[in-house]
């Protein structure tokens, strides 16, 4: 595996560009391929920060035969109306075009709401809810649902404490 990104940063404006390549064994017909593009931009003005990405995404087989291939996209939003307080939304979209070799797949996407409250400079509490739909959370496989399914949501309350 190798890969590496550039990145910008000032103080409003922040972007990155990344590229991550991962081979697989060598085999007698080749080696299988996944390679990954990344490109992210945020801009923060007062107590807002956007944040946008893509990435696209190509898995080959040790033929060279495309097995996967998807665009993935996400938008961000936080808003911190104290020093304490930070409130975000995002959604997250992959418009998968190609997944072991099956095509015309549904696409997942999920939509994530948090609020974290900072107790101290290193204990915060935090609660956040996130719905997926056509993928388990976090964009996993439909597989991991329950028979019939292809939708899940999650809540977590906690409190967090930085060492």
């Amino acid at each position: 595996a190798w890969g590496g990104y550039v990145s910008y940063a000032d103080a409003n404006w922040t972007a990155a560009l990344a590229f991550d390549q991962k081979d697989g064994a060598n085999g007698a017909a080749g080696r299988p391929r996944d390679r990954r593009v990344a490109l992210a931009a945020a801009y923060k003005t007062g107590p807002l920060r956007f944040s946008t990405g893509y990435r696209w995404g190509q898995v080959k087989s040790a033929l060279g035969a495309s097995t996967g291939r998807d665009d993935f996209y996400w938008l961000g939003l936080t808003y911190a109306p104290s020093a304490a307080w930070q409130i975000a939304a995002a959604y997250y979209f992959d418009k998968v075009k190609q997944r072991d070799g099956a095509s015309n797949l549904k696409n997942p996407h999920q939509l994530t709401v948090q609020a974290i409250y900072s107790l101290s400079k290193r204990t915060d509490l935090y609660g956040a809810i996130a719905h997926a739909k056509h993928a388990s959370l976090n964009l996993g496989a439909v597989s991991q649902l329950g028979v019939g399914k292809d939708s899940q949501t999650g809540v977590a309350l906690g409190i967090r404490h930085r060492f």
